[in-house]
């Protein structure tokens, strides 16, 4: 019995010594760790539980913690936003020649302060710090002359705004008309504007307008500045003209850029006035905008080229199908037009008008007739729709068809061909230049190949009788006629 309770104790001592020894051990190893952690943290700038503008900076150097929070400093864009809305944006870093950016201040007030010692750092892993720096920011440049210039490299509004050393009130002739240019209303003054964007930037703002900072302002005009407003007024007044002359799908446009050219002047260059103070018009010139529009778009008679549907292009003189402008009623219609100021479209008359205005007077619908390869064809809205042999005028006496740009004229049935020493009944006429024509000629059993050299008609497109008939139903009176060889 007194053994066992001697083994009791003995156990109860082991278990006493053992709890007690693990005490020590935690309590070495804890003292232990809180030492290695002051320690480690003594060695620091910033200690457990630190965070600086969103950044953890728990065992960080100062170098190393200003490095990235300048990084994010720099991070985003600038917006520049000119008078008429334009915007450009710059990077933020590209201002960092401009402005020099530091936390060195900020950062050591704050790692020597007393919330950063080492001895708390158990504290402040249960209950962190955060801290928002601002930076100190200065102008690198002093010298406003060299920080526009750097702009410029960025910004067009910077670079156009320097463009203008002097600014002056002057007006231009340029393929437009004339134009005034006034570079002292709304005049920008560019340094002003570099000056108000790196301040911008400096506060902190990442949106300029230029307008609202008042980089715009008005000049003072002089004597002679005034003087020339005037004149400008009266010009702006002559050229003010819009008439939009329509030649089928082709389109002349008469306004400031024709209408410029038209103020008279005397012998020495200058202006000439009329008795009310407006400008004097030049009428041989105004008229000879129609003279020029004629020779543009008239095609009566004149050499023109044809695609041929056999693959060629040939050349063919003269001819009874065009379009000639009547100038001496356009003329009349523009004086008035432009002493009136119009503004409005308008189809000129002609003294000859063809199936279609413009240069292509002749369309997609026209017949086509190769007396080389004795064909007729008859193309609607671009498709060939009737194709078929003829046969034309005699070679070996002299009768040929002559090759020119013709029209269907009139279109009879039941008609007596008369000529010397022939009368011939044909079913379906129409003439396209004087007696010549397109016929049926029920007289013939052959079309086509060489017939026309030696027995060929006396000028007239001879055509088989379902074809003529055909094309009589489907061609209509002014439809093109184009023969060549």
């Amino acid at each position: 019995m007194k053994k066992r309770t001697e083994q009791k104790k003995n156990r109860a001592k082991g278990a006493f010594r053992t709890v007690w020894l693990l005490l020590c051990l935690t309590v070495l190893l804890a003292a232990g760790g809180y030492f290695g952690m002051y320690l480690y943290y003594a060695d620091t700038d910033f200690i457990c539980g630190t965070w600086i503008n969103g950044i953890y900076c728990a065992g960080r150097g100062m170098e190393e913690v200003e490095e990235e929070l300048l990084q994010r400093f720099w991070q985003g864009t600038v917006s520049v936003t000119d008078s008429g809305g334009h915007v450009e944006t710059m990077r933020k870093s590209d201002f960092a020649p401009l402005i020099t950016c530091s936390y060195r201040a900020q950062l050591l007030l704050l790692a020597s302060g007393e919330e950063q010692t080492p001895g708390s750092w158990i504290v402040d892993t249960f209950h962190p710090k955060r801290y928002e720096l601002e930076p100190a920011l200065t102008r690198s440049l002093q010298d406003r002359e060299e920080e526009t210039d750097y702009l410029s490299g960025y910004l067009e509004v910077i670079r156009e705004g320097l463009r203008i050393h002097d600014p002056a009130v002057r007006m231009d002739k340029t393929e437009d008309g004339y134009c005034f240019v006034d570079e002292k209303t709304h005049y920008f003054q560019a340094e002003k504007a570099a000056d108000v964007i790196v301040s911008a930037v400096l506060s902190g703002r990442d949106s300029i307008d230029l307008e609202e900072e008042g980089c715009y302002t008005d000049l003072p005009y002089t004597a002679q500045d005034r003087q020339l407003y005037a004149l400008w007024k009266k010009i702006e007044a002559f050229q003010d003209c819009r008439i939009v002359y329509l030649f089928g799908e082709d389109r002349e446009i008469l306004d400031a850029s024709v209408a410029s050219g038209w103020i008279l002047t005397d012998e020495d260059g200058n202006f000439v006035y009329e008795e009310d103070g407006s400008l004097a018009t030049d009428e041989e010139k105004r008229d000879a905008y129609i003279d020029w529009l004629a020779a543009e778009y008239d095609t009566y008679g004149k050499t023109r080229t044809f695609r041929t549907t056999r693959g060629d292009t040939v050349t063919i003189e003269g001819g009874t199908y065009g379009n000639q402008l009547d100038r001496k009623a356009e003329k009349a219609y523009l004086k008035e037009a432009f002493a009136a100021k119009a503004k409005e479209e308008h189809e000129p008359e002609y003294v000859k008008k063809a199936w279609a205005q413009g240069k292509d007077d002749i369309g997609d619908t026209y017949i086509e007739i190769d007396m080389t390869q004795q064909t007729m064809y008859y193309y609607r809205e671009g498709e060939c729709v009737i194709e078929t042999p003829i046969v034309t005028g005699n070679m070996m006496r002299r009768r040929q068809t002559p090759a020119a740009v013709c029209y269907i004229y009139a279109k009879q049935k039941n008609r007596i061909l008369r000529g010397p020493g022939y009368a011939s009944h044909v079913d379906y006429w129409m003439p396209v230049k004087g007696g010549i024509g397109i016929h049926d000629a029920a007289w013939r059993k052959e079309f086509g190949g060489d017939i026309y050299k030696t027995d060929g008609s006396h000028g007239c497109i001879n055509t088989p009788y379902e074809a003529v008939e055909q094309l009589f139903e489907l061609a209509q009176v002014g439809t093109p006629v184009i023969m060549f060889y």
